[in-house]
């Protein structure tokens, strides 16, 4: 399984529902490690974001992803 990789300008995340703002998709990584291989070629963006590997600081992950 493949998970997707978005640079972005932003994102938030509050009770379970993950927002990334102005997305665009640039890689789709088959595990966490493959992040700083992505990363090293994406370049340098406000953000940069895997909804399906995101935890927040108490482990709390999305249950909804919007993009505006």
């Amino acid at each position: 399984m493949f998970y997707p990789v978005y640079k972005c300008d932003d994102y938030d995340f509050n009770d379970g529902v993950l927002i990334i703002y102005n997305a665009e998709l640039v890689a789709q990584i088959k595990n966490i490690t493959d992040w700083d291989t992505v990363s090293s070629h994406v370049g340098m963006y406000d953000a940069m974001i895997c909804p399906s590997m995101y935890k927040d600081h108490n482990g709390n992950t999305a249950d909804i992803v919007i993009f505006k």
